[in-house]
C-alpha cells in the first residue's frame, strides 16, 4: 500500500463529504464576489502583494483595498464587514479578532485569487455508489444528501453566530481597557481582559478602589501573566475528590435518566474507539476521517507557526479553528489532542478528505517537527516510525 499517495488518488467514503462546508475553508460568497472584483481590477492586486517595495504595513494595505473606487471597495467593505469581528483564535475576549491581524486577511484574500476550494468528486461517488445494492441505492442517495446538508452546521453556528459574538465582546472589553488605562488604573489596555463580567463597571466607574472584591491593577497583570504562560495542557484531569460512582438511574426524574445515559453510552464509546495505546511509539485517538497518510510531523501551537507548514506535512496541534483553513491545501493528514467527531478538525478534514485522528489527548507532547509518521485514520492510530 502506497501510504504517501497524494489525497485526490486516495478514494474513500470520506471524500463524499468534500465541499459540503465551503464556510469551513473561508470560501464565502463575500470573499468569492472579492477575489473577482479583484481579478477584473489588476491595479488593486498590488496591496496584495507581499513582496511588494511599499511600505505600507498589513493594516494599511487592507485600508487601502476597502478605500478603492469601485467594485473592489465595495466587495473589500461588505467582506470585512462579515469577517471583521469574528474572533480568530478562540471564544474569549482575551483573543484577536480578525481586524487586529490584517496579514491573515490579507492572506485569505490572496487564497482566494487562486482558490483551491473542495469539490464533491463525482467519479469517487459513482464508485461507491456502484458497490451499494441497487434495491437501497435510493436510500443511500438520500442519507447522503442529507448527511452533506448537515455536515456545515456545526462551523457555520461557530462562524455566524459564536466568533462575531467573541469579536464584537472584545471589542467592547478593550475600549473599556483603553479607558481605564488613560485614567492609570490598570497597567496595560489588554489588562481589561482578565476583568470578570462584574469587575469591568467599577474599573470604568472608578469606584474599584473602594469595592474590596474588585481587582487591583497588579492583580489584573498577575491574572494575564498567568494565562499568557500556561496553556491547556497545564489543567489537571480532576479537580477535587475523585468522581463517585454514577447515579442510580431510578434516582433520577425521567428526563434527567435520558441524558445520564446518552452521556454514559458515549463514554463507553469514546472508551472503546480511541483505548489507551500499549505501545510507546502509538497514539490512539478518535476516527474523524479514514484514510492513510505518511509524512513529516508540524506541531502548530497557533497561527505563529503556520509559516512551519510544507506541502505533504501531518499538522499536529491542539484543536484547530478557522484560522487553520489557510493551511488545508498543503496537509497530508491531521492529529489533535482534544476534539471528537463533530470538531471543527474532523468537519475540515472531512471536507478536504484529509485523514484525521482527533482527542490523542497527548500528540503534541509526545511527537516532535520532523518525525516521520504513519496517520491511519482507519484505526485511529498515529506511528512514529524508525
Amino acid at each position: 500500500m502506497d501510504w504517501s499517495r497524494p489525497r485526490a488518488n486516495r478514494p474513500g467514503p470520506r471524500r463524499l463529504l468534500s465541499g459540503s462546508s465551503p464556510a469551513s475553508t473561508g470560501d464565502e460568497p463575500e470573499r468569492r464576489q472579492l477575489a473577482a472584483a479583484i481579478h477584473a481590477d489588476p491595479g488593486s492586486a498590488a496591496l496584495l502583494d507581499p513582496n511588494s517595495d511599499s511600505d505600507a504595513d498589513a493594516s494599511d494595505r487592507l485600508n487601502a483595498l476597502c478605500s478603492r473606487d469601485g467594485a473592489v471597495g465595495d466587495a473589500a467593505r461588505a467582506w470585512l464587514r462579515l469577517v471583521g469581528y469574528r474572533s480568530v483564535y478562540g471564544w474569549e475576549p482575551m483573543e484577536s479578532y480578525a481586524l487586529e491581524v490584517p496579514d491573515d486577511l490579507l492572506s485569505s484574500v490572496r487564497s482566494a485569487l487562486n482558490p483551491q476550494n473542495p469539490t464533491l468528486d463525482e467519479s469517487v461517488l459513482a464508485s461507491i455508489r456502484d458497490q451499494i445494492p441497487e434495491a437501497h441505492r435510493d436510500e443511500f442517495d438520500s442519507l447522503l444528501s442529507e448527511a452533506r446538508a448537515v455536515s456545515r452546521i456545526r462551523d457555520e453556528r461557530d462562524i455566524y453566530c459564536n466568533l462575531p459574538i467573541a469579536g464584537i465582546l472584545r471589542r467592547a472589553v478593550i475600549e473599556a481597557g483603553r479607558r481605564v488605562h488613560q485614567q492609570g488604573r490598570i497597567h496595560e489596555i489588554e489588562h481589561m481582559t482578565e476583568a470578570g463580567p462584574s469587575e469591568v463597571a467599577p474599573l470604568l466607574e472608578g469606584s474599584a478602589s473602594s469595592d474590596p472584591g474588585s481587582p487591583s491593577a497588579n492583580e489584573l497583570a498577575d491574572r494575564y501573566l498567568y494565562r499568557t504562560t500556561h496553556s491547556v495542557a497545564d489543567i489537571p484531569a480532576q479537580l477535587g475528590q475523585p468522581d463517585r460512582l454514577p447515579v442510580p438511574p431510578d434516582w433520577l426524574p425521567d428526563a434527567a435518566n435520558l441524558v445520564n445515559s446518552a452521556v454514559t453510552i458515549q463514554t463507553q464509546v469514546n472508551r472503546a474507539v480511541a483505548p489507551e495505546s500499549t505501545q510507546p511509539d502509538v497514539l490512539q485517538g478518535i476516527i474523524a476521517s479514514s484514510g492513510h497518510f505518511e509524512g513529516p510531523a508540524r506541531i502548530v501551537g497557533g497561527p505563529e507557526d503556520f509559516d512551519k507548514i510544507q506541502v505533504g506535512d501531518i499538522l499536529i496541534t491542539g484543536a484547530t479553528n478557522p484560522a487553520f483553513s489557510i493551511l488545508l491545501p498543503k496537509l497530508g493528514a491531521i492529529v489533535t489532542d482534544h476534539g471528537g467527531a463533530l470538531s471543527h478538525a474532523a468537519i475540515i478534514a472531512r471536507e478536504f478528505g484529509l485523514p484525521a485522528v482527533v482527542g490523542t489527548s497527548k500528540a503534541t507532547q509526545t511527537f516532535h517537527d520532523g518525525q516521520r509518521l504513519r496517520v491511519n485514520a482507519d484505526d485511529g492510530t498515529v506511528t512514529l516510525l524508525p
